[in-house]
């Protein structure tokens, strides 16, 4: 699972979208 997940956006780094919007979230 963890090889699907890291070929797409890999939610353990921070993307500046999700950091300038930590409040609203965006996977969901």
């Amino acid at each position: 699972m963890d090889n699907q997940e890291a070929t797409q956006v890999p939610m353990n780094v921070p993307l500046p979208e999700n950091m300038v919007e930590e409040d609203t979230p965006m996977e969901d």
